[in-house]
């Protein structure tokens, strides 16, 4: 039944898109301008077995797809988009349903990329790039082909004649590229993970708001709460307290840097416990994400100390507990993950404030792969604020660490690398150590990042409360203890000169 039921999804979307395009030349002048700003290429791979065909900028997307997903006829560059919005051009995003991906550009005048996700049940994962709408001269058209209940793109024209000989219908050009240059695929990278499809979340994205016009809106950030998950249930009363004040503060995520247990990996009561804590944020509809601490991790054994005899750098990435507990299917926000069924490094994405912002989760000192993974995420997210959530990037007193730890990465690479390049990366958010601190940098492109230390380690429950107002470019933080009803005051602080993209 199941499978009957998604064949008649395939068959009634493929009823959907194969509507006609109609076709409107664009004046050449025009025409070479918007080619001029199509300048990214976009690579393409073939499952040979599934038929279904992968587009992406992403080099190390399309190596994961060839290890894992069967997609291993390379085809190289096939042409080329924009990664970002320019004049004349209209976001193309990837859609996911069941294990299949079909492109569909959001075009005005057409009603295609609603009815995809509210009629046949589509998740619009992302923007993939931009393309033309309209035909151009110095453009080609990008086909999308039918077959079988499977889509796919082809922008060459001996290509698409052996399809429609195979039996594929030709549905037509649905957005125009620039053309790329002709070169044989590259050889392949080394090895390097990337995205995997995520369960398809909920139609509305977690933290929006519809009709939401109000600039200003909050984010709890939640400590290390190792010292939580005995006998005591103020890690629960922190998030009821939560819950009981969203509306009021406006709370749109709860970030939780890590070290959610002790030793949980070697104690499933303290996940058991973590996990209703965690859960009352999920009744009461605040979506979270949380990063995995050294002690959600193998590394730590009975006691919160090292494991003896173990290699620290190897049981740090064995988190098989903390992702049973937190898996991508109860976190449905997560719209993208560093490796299969793992949520050690994800994203998601939501809108407050009138603007967007992406969540980017990192594990611990994390491993040069992931930091190359997260850079494509950045990179191909340019309309996002990021917020990046890793455990240790401040240190005890404000400065951005540089040991790292037994794992791969220092605090100081991680910026040098990732925080310090983009210029959509906003604000950084983490733990492990010290109670309070907070630092401001200037990125290579001129924008401010605010960093956050919290790690607490306190007796009691508290939370760091950030307000965020896109307008005025500023960014308030205090803490509030819910167990004695408590404001530190001497944690306050404020951030001015944002420049939130909006």
């Amino acid at each position: 039944m199941r499978s009957l039921r998604r064949t008649l999804t395939i068959v009634a979307a493929a009823a959907l898109v194969a509507a006609g395009t109609v076709v409107v030349s664009t004046p050449a002048s025009a025409s070479t301008a918007t080619c001029s700003s199509m300048h990214q290429p976009v690579r393409q791979s073939v499952n040979p077995t599934s038929r279904q065909s992968l587009i992406t900028f992403s080099s190390t997307e399309i190596q994961k797809a060839d290890e894992v997903w069967g997609f291993t006829e390379r085809r190289g560059d096939v042409f080329d988009a924009s990664p970002k919005e320019k004049d004349g051009l209209v976001p193309v995003y990837r859609m996911y349903q069941d294990e299949r991906f079909v492109w569909i550009p959001r075009v005005e005048g057409s009603s295609e990329w609603q009815k995809a996700q509210s009629k046949y049940g589509y998740q619009a994962q992302a923007i993939e790039f931009w393309a033309s709408p309209t035909a151009i001269d110095c453009g080609v058209a990008v086909h999308r082909m039918y077959k079988k209940g499977v889509f796919r793109m082809e922008a060459d024209a001996g290509r698409i004649s052996d399809l429609v000989a195979d039996g594929w219908a030709d549905q037509g050009p649905k957005f125009w590229a620039s053309r790329a240059e002709t070169t044989a695929p590259a050889p392949a990278p080394a090895p390097q993970p990337t995205p995997q499809p995520a369960p398809a979340p909920e139609p509305e994205r977690p933290g929006s708001e519809p009709g939401d016009t109000d600039s200003t809106f909050s984010l709890a950030i939640i400590p290390d709460t190792q010292q939580e998950v005995f006998t005591s249930t103020r890690f629960a009363q922190r998030n009821e307290w939560l819950v009981e004040n969203k509306d009021e503060l406006d709370i749109r995520y709860a970030i939780h840097t890590g070290d959610v247990t002790n030793w949980g990996e070697t104690a499933p009561e303290q996940y058991r416990v973590a996990s209703d804590a965690m859960k009352v944020l999920d009744d009461g509809g605040i979506p979270a994400a949380i990063a995995i601490g050294n002690h959600d991790s193998s590394a730590v054994c009975v006691g919160g100390g090292g494991c003896r005899g173990a290699d620290a750098s190897v049981t740090l990435r064995k988190t098989e507990l903390f992702n049973s507990t937190f898996p991508a299917t109860r976190y449905t926000g997560i719209e993208g993950v560093f490796e299969q069924a793992r949520v050690d490094n994800n994203f998601q994405t939501f809108s407050a404030g009138g603007a967007d912002f992406l969540i980017l989760t990192l594990e611990l000192w994390p491993r040069q792969d992931v930091v190359e993974w997260a850079k494509d995420v950045v990179a191909t997210h340019p309309e996002h604020n990021v917020i990046i959530n890793t455990h240790f990037y401040l240190d005890y007193d404000g400065s951005i660490a540089q040991s790292s730890g037994y794992g791969v990465t220092s605090p100081q690479s991680l910026f040098d690398e990732l925080v310090s390049v983009y210029p959509n990366v906003k604000m950084v958010f983490s733990g492990h150590v010290g109670d309070s601190q907070q630092r401001t940098d200037v990125g290579k492109n001129g924008n401010t990042i605010a960093s956050f230390l919290g790690g607490f380690h306190s007796t009691a429950n508290p939370v760091k409360l950030i307000e965020i107002d896109t307008e005025t470019g500023t960014i308030t933080a205090k803490v509030h203890v819910p167990q004695t009803d408590t404001h530190l005051e001497q944690f306050d602080a404020r951030i001015d000169g944002m420049d939130f993209i909006g």
